[in-house]
């Protein structure tokens, strides 16, 4: 099963409160409810746990001041954040291996406990580190005892750090290979580039358009893709969404690979077509996409844990297509595309009774986290938020109309803001009108983030009439303000568990104005 750990690198308090929702430990994820640096077992006992993350795929993050299960640790004694700075942590661990250590840290108070939030990075070379000094101390009765053993490759088993095996190379050198891998195609994909941008010129027998396939890398097959959409070719287009379906199509012992592959193909066609203004692309992609969502099937609806190796499977491929959807939805809310967000909004999915999920969003969000796929279900949605932004730092030509930021997760990070923003501003389409339990309708996800990202939306969303018609034709602006009320009024409630703690309508004037003057029509 994968793991519910983002490791972005991030270190905002955000990203605590989304590390501690997790509520458990994972190999990319350690708690520790206290760390006192001037103890030597205690100190050795951390250069270990950063040298095991440092051999995980991805390193990971290490809290410390909560519990196992992310809670506080108000019973322990408190931390001494000043020997925490990122400098000074890594120096500590330099002192045990031959490798720099990539160690950064920050410091936040949650719940009036300090807590310290350090990421470990990998090492850049992909290579595993091994211990070059050996770390021991005094156990008191004129013995020592040794932590860190010269010459031993440490890694993360579950939540325990153990000297590494044979059964532990594949996953250590893994990231080795892939940068092999990805290093030996670099001048393959620059190439492809090269001819790709050459048939952008019309020649003496006509224009030769690139073919679009699955396995292009992806700027690549964005220039080819934009060729096409210039030349007004929608054959190479449809034959490209048919490959792609069948590629994604869930199946029980998919290739995880090439479905991601092909969802990030849909999901960049689906990007261009609307910056493009190629709306009838923009819908079969989307529509696609939706098949492809579809083709897993159905769960029992009723079970509010999915355990079995199926269900967690269905529930991941819906998460894998969920992480492009919301990156499409980023991409129009920051073109103001609205007529495009309501139509990502916009797509139900059955269950084997005769009920339905208005949106497929919240459907994804709930199975998820009924498949522990994130954390409590309280909390586990907003997850989605950071998955992907994650991916889009791996296929930066999700964001390419953004500039890149120096750090992700801070308050200018405009792929995350526009992520955010998309994810109130869908919660307001099916809010609008909506019947019944509004929570069976919705999710917000952006509660789990500062209140201040969503803001732009909210009040683009009061201020604009405009605005209001594209998302949802025809909706009055009574129903508009009972709908964005009572989205911010979960908002509000699912805030306070995270510890985002918004405001709701108070934190902006013309939301405020616009309910009061509204909501009473309605």
């Amino acid at each position: 099963m994968a793991s519910p750990v983002v490791v972005d690198g991030r270190l905002d308090r955000e990203k605590l409160l989304e590390l501690l929702a997790i509520g458990a430990e994972h190999d990319e994820l350690d708690f520790k409810g206290t760390l006192d640096l001037q103890d030597a077992k205690q100190r050795l006992g951390l250069v270990l746990d950063v040298v095991a993350m440092m051999n995980t795929t991805l390193g990971g993050f290490i809290v410390i001041g909560a519990h196992d299960d992310g809670t506080p640790a108000h019973d322990l004694a408190m931390v001494e954040t000043a020997r925490f700075d990122s400098a000074a942590l890594g120096a500590l661990v330099a002192r045990h291996i031959a490798t720099q250590p990539r160690v950064t840290s920050q410091i936040h108070e949650v719940e009036s406990r300090a807590h310290v939030l350090i990421h470990v990075a990998p090492t850049a070379s992909g290579l595993p580190v091994i211990i070059s000094t050996t770390g021991e101390y005094d156990r008191g009765d004129g013995r020592m005892k040794t932590v860190l053993h010269e010459g031993v490759l440490y890694v993360r088993e579950g939540t325990r750090n153990v000297a590494a095996s044979d059964a532990h190379w594949d996953t250590m050198l893994s990231r080795y290979r892939a940068s092999i891998i990805a290093e030996a195609r670099e001048g393959l994909d620059a190439l492809i580039r090269r001819v790709v941008e050459s048939t952008a010129a019309p020649t003496v027998g006509g224009r030769t358009l690139p073919p679009l396939l699955i396995d292009m890398d992806d700027a690549s097959f964005v220039e080819a893709l934009r060729q096409h959409v210039d030349s007004d070719s929608d054959a190479g287009i449809r034959r490209l969404f048919r490959d792609a379906r069948t590629a994604a199509t869930y199946k029980p012992d998919i290739d995880r690979t090439k479905r991601g592959l092909a969802l990030d193909k849909l999901a960049l066609a689906a990007i261009e077509a609307r910056r493009s203004q190629r709306p009838e692309t923009l819908e079969a992609a989307l529509d696609t996409l939706h098949r492809v969502y579809l083709s897993a099937g159905s769960v029992n609806e009723y079970a509010t844990n999915l355990s079995s190796r199926h269900e967690v499977s269905v529930a991941e491929h819906w998460l894998a297509v969920l992480v492009r959807v919301w990156l499409i939805g980023a991409a129009a809310e920051r073109e103001q595309e609205w007529a495009a967000l309501a139509s990502i909004a916009n797509r139900p999915v059955g269950l084997g009774s005769d009920e339905r999920y208005p949106s497929w969003l919240r459907h994804g969000i709930v199975y998820a986290s009924r498949a522990n796929l994130f954390a409590k279900e309280n909390h586990g949605g907003a997850l989605i938020l950071s998955m992907a932004r994650e991916h889009a730092t791996s296929a930066p030509s999700f964001v390419d109309d953004v500039a890149a930021t120096d750090e992700v997760g801070s308050t200018n990070d405009e792929v995350l803001n526009s992520l955010t923003r998309f994810d109130i501003m869908w919660c307001l389409v099916m809010a609008v009108g909506a019947k019944g339990d509004l929570a069976y309708h919705l999710y917000p996800s952006a509660a789990a983030l500062n209140e201040a990202r969503s803001t732009p939306a909210l009040h683009l969303v009061a201020a604009r009439e405009d605005v209001r018609d594209a998302l949802v034709p025809g909706a009055t602006d009574a129903e508009w303000a009972v709908a964005i009320d009572e989205v911010l009024d979960l908002a509000v409630g699912q805030s306070r568990q995270h510890g985002t703690f918004w405001r709701g309508v108070q934190a902006d004037h013309a939301v405020s104005a616009f309910v009061v003057a509204n909501a009473s029509n309605a």
